[in-house]
């Protein structure tokens, strides 16, 4: 109501208004008129003469006189009066007809503009409209009133015929009233039903007038609709041309000003400007001359009175003869200085070499300042590495330990180039994201307040062009050395050329390319105030060519002409033949060699050891270097391409021609480039090299972990008998001896002194490029990441048994294959065990003595028994008995603590260091004195909490006496359930530095309740301070701060109390001290067994590791408590211990062992490689009835670049836990594994347990693959024999199997355009055959194929998705298909009949199925800016979810190593969630100015649409900001009362967070 009322418009009455406008009007006319009246008919009388002036004898005349001109005066008043008044009345009603003519014309010209554009038309059809509703409305009001006739006439018959019926009920008993009332309602029966059926006729008559009259209301609204819709478009045409002809008349006007007004307006600027300037240059000649006079003047007057001056001084004052001597020769010094001084200054040339020599220092300091200030961290001896990931760009500081992560910043889009701007004082990063939206972002490297370094987006150049064609050999970015200028090539046959300044926005600017296929650029080392552009492209006759082009940065252009800054040369195809890899320029500085000035080293020594700079090209079989040209050589080339320019302009045909001419012969004589050096090459996986600081070099790779270590050494570090570099054949090489036999001898000068080996010589001339052949490796490893890029395949399996999956992936390429094992969570890192000790129920760490830092021993407990070991060292552990040093070893031990001494001095008591300990059994309350052997647990606790049985809690106190004496006790019983048996109890001290605790956790059988209890002062001992109930039977409790502050007053205080359940679950709470109450419930599962708490540090931060049927770690990060799952199998009990020989570790207790190790990694990827070298694996399937991978590997030796690949396929065999080789098979030559499928043999259609492949052969110069066969095999694993690969079956297809699945039994195979089933068969009990059961044909190539139940689901390379579905009868019929081009990559099912896909544009899209219609219905779509190759049912993590909002479908992979997870979310949570996004994106921007919802919608070839957002579809990572955005509460209120989000904010925070511990 506020919102309306503030909009709601204001009504005013025009009369009302007019008043008040008209009274000011007539007092100013009547002032008006009064003062013109007194100026022209009372004016005054003349001053009276000295003959007029009245005597005493007139007094009465004068009176008479002055009263008849009052009256006159009052009579011209009120006539004046009158006539005022009648004017403005006149007045007033001429403009009040004025007005209401103009209203009139007003409205008579809009009725006739609605006449001429047709608009009366539809003002009839609103007439009509309206006179149709007053008629509906009228037949409603008759069918509601014949309604309620006929419902009356009902109610009349019906009552008759019940009081009939009550009649006839008692006929038996009729009276003679009866009688005649019976025949009264027979009678009136047959009136009551005529009038039933009259009113049940006018009901059905209204009803039909009332269909008939919306029939025809509904026709007048189409007919109004139609209208209104044509007089729009006329209407819209009209402006339209009305635009089109203002335009013209102003670009009329535009070029009427440009052509005529503008040059006169030139020119007589041009003639008044002329003018003054020469009449001021007169002036001021005249002025200077004036001045420069009487300048003259005066000082020729002023030397004549010093001359004067000084003639008096020298003659009054004149010295003796010795003093006069001196004096002479003083005077003497003091004249040739000023001569001196005099020369310098009248010298104009000299001064203004001074002036030069100055402000070139000047600039020199100043280069020099800059070029200090730029290194930035540098200059504080801190080395600083940018990454570019795929969509992430991370700076690592080069530490003495390694790299050190300093900051990251997610990029919205996919990274191909990142490069250093030198600007400023400090270099900023340039980051180029790729197609469909490339966009140059200029990062910028700052520190908040407290020192924490961020990179902030400080400007971005939108690179987008809908209309050109994107880049097909190279997409980079270019940037000077000086950082003023950069270069972007991301479009075909143009450039974007952007200019830098320190403080301002770049200056962007497209410029146009001859040259349409580029495949390497760079920027020539040339003069300060000119740049070049080398570039290397495929010219039209396929040939590579080298040439380079000058840049205009003055005008923003390219010279048309090649640069003369190198020779411009093809290439020989010989040394640059075709591969993947494009070729590399790196440009060379100039070098002038020292001892180029040594006069006795000859002309040609020098040449060879100074050049003028130039390029070199990688890539090809051979390295080249190409030399600048000189000074000479280019003055002489930009002669003759004046010449050639005047040429071809001046319009004589002949001189044309002779300049083509001229032109092709150049062109035929162009040199070949200089060898300056050679060598193999061989096909590295790195991609990128980055030079450090000392030696050490950064090597990031697409294929896996870089082959080269990144620090050189100058001497091999490992593998000293190999070769440093594997040197193909045909490759010449030269022992490092013969490089440095003369090296002795050249260190003289003598010329004799240079006569060593000639080949030597020519070796290291490079004339015969031969090869330094060596052995070792020179390179040692720093630092290392793990790289599970590219993703080929993938699949999941949980190999250990621990209820969560691992992730195997086919990753690495090149010579780099390997088999990747993924897992998230924490890793538990085995360092020793002891076997042989089972069914351990606890354990626990004691030191030596209380104040040790140091464990010493380990006391684990049993159902029977105590143990007792001992820590010697890393390597041994002893077994001791317990009953030696007093404690109860027969029975089993509940808790076991070490507790301090209490000693009183002076009344006050201290604690001080001991070795008592306390051991709690089911019978005894025992306190052990032990020597230095064996010693104090963890606890600082001197009080012991006891749960004793029926109910009672028991709080003892040890007493200087060493004896327990009870402080209080507590029943507790409930009026259900009686005595409340205690289940748990807790009551560790938040404080590690204090001696007691402030509260107790206790829990109880059979109510699920946990209570807190106070122990602040004697008289709350035992007191509830508060109590929660929990889902089930709490059998483990812990109070433990999560934070290192040790008080509620400290920020960093995090108290929390956890709960074990008995169904495996884990609830927390945090604990508001202050108030003694419970908040912020969290609850998870870690299985089905009971759950159990224990104290550690993992990764330097505090941590609990809750142990049940999986293992978990809970730790605070991010303002929230997290949990990380841990890899172990089967754990049962924990204990923390800090040992010398084990620091900071954990012993597990396990069904049959303990275990001591640490936990690390929390809340991290774990990632395992098996490295299989040049195998690089394609595909990859598990077989869990073998518990084998079967790993389908293509093996490729690096051959010389340009010479042929000899590729073989084979499969191996792997064991799933050690991944230890079990058997081989190897394809034959020319034939490649395409696909692999494990068949278990228990499906409908029974098939014998096999491993499947699918292959494919090549042949040369063939469109399609014509030949392919499918195989089955049998893991043979006798006993004392090695596994083997047995063939049960083969059968030729025809094709390329492009994929393998299992439908009921059966094998659907994807073979070419088809999916063909087969099924097995046994024929004479021993042969087994492949039997093609049916086949449905497609008209593309089929790529992906999945199956669920007796659906397949099928998508090609180039159309869409199909779903066939499997009959009775065992054809495949297709049931629905999408008609769309989506071009799929992967599919998968999801939901119930849905389908998921993505497709080459980095899409995701999902299809719903209707079960009447054949064709799929999109419900969703999604750009996620990289290629899913592969989705995977199921989820990465084990977390069991309560409320069932989210559910874990698919794991997908990209081609980039990025891995994700589909979530499904309820109706109930998802609407708010889409909410939330939204507010979201209004406020947050990516790097760049990228908004989400852009980013985020569906993208083809040419960029993202407009016309098309993403939906279907939520961004997890996107919403998971919520929980790491300060005032995250905003996102929830919106930005008006439509967006606001009606969920509380805790409920969408537990949400994401359950979403985040998913994933």
């Amino acid at each position: 109501m506020l919102r309306t009322s503030l909009f709601r418009p204001s009504f005013h009455c025009a009369s009302c208004l007019s008043a008040p406008r008209l009274v000011p009007i007539h007092h100013a006319f009547r002032a008006r008129a009064q003062l013109r009246l007194n100026s022209t008919n009372a004016a005054p009388p003349p001053k009276p003469s000295d003959e007029t002036q009245p005597g005493p004898s007139q007094p009465r005349e004068q009176e008479k006189i002055a009263s008849s001109n009052v009256d006159a005066i009052a009579e011209v008043r009120e006539r004046v009066q009158q006539w005022t008044t009648h004017t403005a009345t006149a007045a007033r009603r001429r403009i009040d007809q004025f007005t209401a003519d103009v209203a009139r014309s007003f409205s008579q010209l809009g009725k006739e503009i609605n006449k001429a554009t047709g608009y009366g038309e539809i003002e009839e059809l609103k007439r009509r409209v309206v006179t149709q509703e007053g008629r509906i409305e009228a037949v409603r009001r008759e069918a509601r009133e014949a309604k309620e006739a006929y419902d009356s006439a009902v109610r009349l018959r019906a009552s008759s015929q019940r009081e009939v019926n009550d009649l006839l009920q008692r006929k038996s008993t009729w009276s003679d009233q009866d009688v005649i009332r019976f025949t009264e309602l027979v009678r009136k029966d047959h009136l009551h039903e005529q009038e039933e059926t009259r009113a049940k006729l006018a009901a059905s008559v209204a009803e039909d007038a009332v269909e008939r009259e919306f029939s025809e209301l509904m026709r007048v609204i189409l007919n109004r609709y139609h209208e209104e819709q044509a007089w729009s478009d006329k209407i819209r045409s009209a402006s339209t041309y009305g635009s089109l002809a203002v335009m013209g008349v102003n670009m009329l006007v535009f070029v009427l000003a440009i052509v005529l007004v503008e040059p006169w307006k030139r020119k007589r600027l041009a003639q008044t400007f002329e003018r003054k300037v020469e009449e001021m240059s007169a002036e001021n000649a005249a002025m200077l001359e004036g001045k420069a006079d009487a300048l003259v003047q005066r000082m020729e007057a002023q030397d004549r009175v010093l001359s004067q001056i000084m003639e008096t001084v020298y003659y009054s004052t004149q010295p003796s003869v010795a003093s006069t001597v001196v004096a002479a020769a003083d005077d003497g010094g003091r004249a040739a200085e000023r001569t001196r001084t005099l020369h310098i200054l009248t010298s104009d040339r000299a001064v203004a070499f001074a002036i030069a020599s100055s402000a070139t220092v000047a600039a020199i300091q100043q280069l020099l300042s800059t070029a200090v200030g730029s290194h930035g961290l540098a200059s504080k001896g801190i080395h600083v590495v940018t990454i570019g990931k795929t969509n992430r760009i991370e700076v690592f500081s080069l530490q003495a330990d390694g790299l050190r992560k300093e900051c990251s910043l997610e990029i919205w889009g996919r990274v191909v180039a990142v490069k250093a701007l030198p600007v400023g004082d400090t270099s900023k990063i340039l980051v180029l994201t790729d197609h469909p939206d490339p966009r140059l972002i200029v990062l910028g490297y700052t520190t908040d307040g407290e020192g924490r370094p961020s990179l902030v987006s400080k400007h971005y150049v939108e690179l987008h062009d809908r209309y050109a064609r994107p880049a097909e050999f190279v997409t980079d970015v270019l940037v000077h050395s000086s950082g003023r200028i950069a270069v972007v090539n991301c479009y075909t046959g143009k450039l974007k050329l952007i200019k830098f300044r320190e403080g301002k926005k770049p200056e962007v600017m497209d410029v146009s390319i001859p040259e349409l296929y580029i495949v390497a650029l760079t920027f020539l080392q040339t003069e300060s105030d000119s740049y070049a552009l080398g570039i290397l492209h495929f010219n039209h006759q396929r040939q590579l060519q080298l040439l380079s082009r000058d840049i205009d940065l003055d005008n923003y252009e390219i010279s048309p002409t090649p640069s003369v800054t190198i020779r411009s040369c093809i290439l020989p195809s010989s040394t640059f033949p075709e591969t993947e890899s494009p070729p590399l320029l790196v440009p060379v500085p100039p070098y002038a060699s020292p001892e180029a000035e040594d006069d006795e080293y000859d002309d040609d020594e020098d040449s060879r050891r100074s050049h003028r700079g130039g390029v070199l090209v990688l890539g090809g079989r051979k390295i080249l270097f190409i030399e600048h040209e000189s000074r000479e050589q280019q003055e002489v080339k930009r002669g003759k391409q004046r010449r050639v320019s005047e040429r071809l302009s001046s319009g004589d045909s002949k001189q044309m021609l002779k300049a083509k001419e001229k032109e092709k012969e150049r062109d035929a004589r162009k040199a070949k480039p200089r060898l300056r050096s050679s060598r193999s090459a061989r096909p590295p996986p790195a991609t990128s090299l980055t030079y450090l600081t000392s030696q050490v070099l950064f090597v990031g790779s697409h294929f896996g972990e870089p082959p080269a270590p990144p620090r050189l050494a100058p001497r091999p570090v490992s593998d000293v008998d190999a070769d440093t570099l594997p040197v193909p054949k045909g490759v010449a090489t030269v022992e490092p001896a013969a490089l440095s036999a003369g090296s002795s001898a050249a260190k003289g000068k003598g010329r004799a002194d240079r006569d060593w080996d000639m080949e030597a010589r020519e070796a290291r001339e490079g004339k015969d490029g031969k090869v330094v052949s060596t052995k070792g490796s020179y390179v040692e490893a720093v630092d290392r990441w793990e790289n599970v890029a590219p993703i080929v395949d993938a699949a999941m399996a949980d190999l250990e048994g621990s209820g969560q999956p691992q992730i195997i992936t086919c990753s690495g390429g090149r010579n780099s294959g390997s088999l990747k094992v993924i897992r998230t969570g924490a890793d538990f890192q085995e360092r020793a065990a002891v076997e042989g000790l089972a069914n351990v129920t606890n354990i626990w760490a004691i030191r030596s003595r209380f104040e040790d830092t140091v464990d010493s021993h380990i006391i684990a407990s049993t159902l029977e028994e105590t143990h007792v070991f001992r820590f010697d060292s890393a390597e041994s552990i002893t077994r001791l008995d317990p009953g030696i040093d007093g404690l109860l070893a027969s029975v089993p031990t509940l808790a076991i603590k070490n507790i301090p001494r209490r000693t009183t001095a002076g009344g006050k008591s201290a604690y001080v260091d001991s070795s008592l300990v306390v051991q709690v059994t089911p019978q005894k309350l025992r306190l052990v004195e032990y020597d230095k052997a064996l010693g104090a647990v963890l606890s600082r606790e001197r009080r012991v909490v006891l749960g004793l049985g029926r109910g009672r809690l028991a709080l003892y106190n040890l007493s200087d006496s060493r004896q327990f004496q009870l402080l209080k006790h507590r029943d507790f019983a409930d009026a259900t359930y009686g005595p409340l048996e205690i289940a748990a109890v807790s009551c560790a001290p938040f404080d590690p530095t204090k001696y007691y605790a402030t509260m107790i956790a206790v829990s109880f059988w059979g109510t699920n309740r946990v209570a807190l209890l106070s122990l602040n002062t004697a008289e709350t001992y035992l007191s509830t301070l508060c109590e929660v109930g929990v889902p089930s039977l709490p059998r483990s409790l812990l109070l433990h701060n999560f934070g290192a502050s040790r008080s509620r007053k400290e920020p960093d205080f995090r108290p929390h109390l956890l709960a074990g359940l008995a169904d495996g679950s884990v609830v927390s709470f945090g604990i508001r001290e202050k108030e003694g109450a419970l908040a912020e419930q969290k609850q998870f599962s870690l299985g089905t067994a009971p759950v159990s708490f224990t104290t550690c540090v993992v990764d330097g931060r505090k941590a609990v590791l809750a142990s049940g049927s999986r293992a978990s770690v809970m730790y605070w990060d991010r303002q929230r408590l997290n949990q990380s799952p841990v890899m172990l199998k089967e754990p049962v009990v924990a204990a923390s211990i800090n040992s010398s020989a084990y620091p900071s570790c954990l012993v597990l207790g396990t069904p049959s062992s303990l275990l001591i190790g640490n936990v690390r990694g929390v809340d991290k990827m774990q990632i395992k490689t098996v490295p299989l070298g040049l195998e690089n694996p394609r595909r990859i399937a598990h077989h869990a009835q073998f518990r084998a991978f079967m790993i389908a590997c293509t093996r490729t030796t690096p051959p010389r670049i340009g010479d042929a690949e000899d590729m073989i396929s084979s499969l191996k065999v792997l064991d799933d836990t050690t991944f230890n080789p079990l058997a081989s098979f190897a394809c034959e030559p020319g034939e490649e594994i395409t696909a692999t499928l494990a068949l278990s043999g228990g499906d409908e259609h029974p098939s014998p347990c096999s491993i499947c492949i699918g292959t494919v052969e090549f042949q040369v110069d063939e469109r399609e693959p014509s030949a392919g066969r499918i195989i089955l095999f049998s893991l043979d694993t006798s006993a004392g024999s090695a596994p083997t690969l047995r063939m049960l079956a083969s059968r030729d297809v025809g094709g390329c199997v492009y994929q393998l699945v299992n439908i009921r039994g059966m094998i659907a195979a994807a073979v070419n355009t088809s999916v063909i089933l087969f099924k097995t068969e046994t024929i004479n009990d021993s042969t087994l055959q492949l039997r093609k059961v049916s086949e449905w044909n497609h008209n593309y190539i089929v790529t992906s194929l999945v199956c669920k139940g007796r659906t397949l689901v099928v998508g090609d390379a180039i159309s869409s998705v199909s779903v066939l579905s499997l009959d009775n009868n065992g054809q495949l019929q297709c049931k629905a298909r999408d008609y769309a081009p989506v071009w799929p990559v992967a599919v998968e099912t999801i939901g119930n009949g849905g389908v998921i896909g993505a497709n080459s544009d980095c899409n995701l899209f999902t299809f719903a199925r209707s079960s009447d219609r054949t064709t799929l219905e999109r419900d969703g779509s999604y750009h996620i800016g990289d290629v899913v190759n592969k989705f995977i049912p199921g989820g990465l993590g084990s977390a069991d979810l309560t409320n069932n909002l989210l559910e874990s479908k698919l794991v997908f992979f990209t081609s980039a190593g990025r891995i994700g997870v589909v979530f499904e979310m309820s109706d109930d949570i998802s609407l708010h969630m889409t909410a939330l996004q939204r507010n979201m994106a209004k406020h947050i921007i990516g790097p760049g100015n990228t908004f989400h919802p852009k980013w985020r919608a569906p993208a083809n070839s040419r960029g993202h649409t407009d016309a098309e957002a993403a939906f279907g579809f939520l961004d997890g990572d996107f919403l998971e900001h919520y929980l790491s955005v300060p005032d995250s509460h905003k996102f929830l209120a919106g930005d008006n009362e439509a967006e606001r989000i009606s969920i509380p904010g805790p409920q969408i925070q537990d949400v994401l967070e359950k979403l985040q511990s998913l994933h």
